[in-house]
């Protein structure tokens, strides 16, 4: 029973490095527009979101992008996001047994 915990537990942090060491931006946030998570690639291209009151502004029209993504979970919310002189694709996701809206994003500019 025990090499059956730590296994799980084991694959339970591979799985949580994934965002992590993800050298793109990635973000959770409540419908509410509330940030519950940013991966350091995320901190370094947008700065502290959890302290910052404008986080919403990271996707045009947040009302609008999570009212499409409760209409149509399974399709994913695709914008262009001008950040600081820089341009990013985002992919939005919502879960919404946790009404949290995952947003992956790919730096564009190049």
């Amino acid at each position: 029973m025990s090499g059956l915990r730590e296994k799980q537990e084991e694959r339970l942090k591979s799985l949580a490095e994934f965002p992590e060491r993800d050298p793109h931006p990635v973000i959770e946030i409540l419908s509410s527009g509330q940030v519950t998570y940013q991966n350091p690639s995320a901190r370094d291209a947008f700065g502290d979101l959890a302290e910052n009151a404008a986080a919403r502004a990271v996707v045009t029209n947040w009302a609008g992008a999570v009212e499409a993504l409760r209409r149509e979970p399974r399709r994913p919310l695709k914008q262009r996001v001008n950040w600081n002189g820089r341009i990013f694709e985002a992919h939005a996701h919502i879960i919404p047994e946790r009404d949290r809206i995952r947003i992956f994003f790919v730096d564009i500019a190049d």
